[in-house]
């Protein structure tokens, strides 16, 4: 997840560009049925980028070498927080009883999804959540 500032490369999901609302606080106020596909994929990104965000802080200070990762190569850097967030899962789990929300095999959805271009896997996720907000809408789920 990047933002808008970041090309649509592989491997970054940024939302869409233009006339499109990009921050959370751009979508104060509007009701989100009248939003168009892009608006609404710009939404939940913008929604998933802030907990990102804020994930990090909190391990951040938790895990000191999060605050200035040694020059490793880049396969360790990514190992390196991809443990603290797993020990930060952990901790909250301890403390709350489970994880706050459903989880997934994130290396199945890794699989899945990592020979596409990041335009197709953006449009494949826009899809998917235009069919549950219409779904829910329509009372069918």
């Amino acid at each position: 997840m990047v933002d808008s500032a970041y090309s649509q490369e592989q491997g970054f999901v940024g939302p869409y560009r233009g006339k499109y609302r990009k921050h959370i606080d751009q979508f104060k106020g509007v009701d989100r049925r009248k939003l168009n596909d892009k608006e609404q994929f710009n939404y939940a990104h913008s929604k998933i980028r802030n907990v990102v965000e804020r994930t990090f802080g909190v391990c951040k200070k938790r895990w000191k070498i999060l605050k200035s990762i040694p020059f490793y190569e880049r396969e360790k850097q990514v190992q390196i927080i991809v443990a603290c967030f797993a020990l930060n899962n952990w901790v909250w789990k301890c403390k709350n009883g489970s994880m706050p929300r459903r989880t997934y095999p994130l290396s199945e959805w890794v699989h899945i999804n990592q020979d596409k271009d990041t335009k197709s896997l953006r449009d494949g996720i826009t899809i998917g959540i235009m069919y549950d907000i219409n779904a829910k809408y329509v009372g069918c789920v």
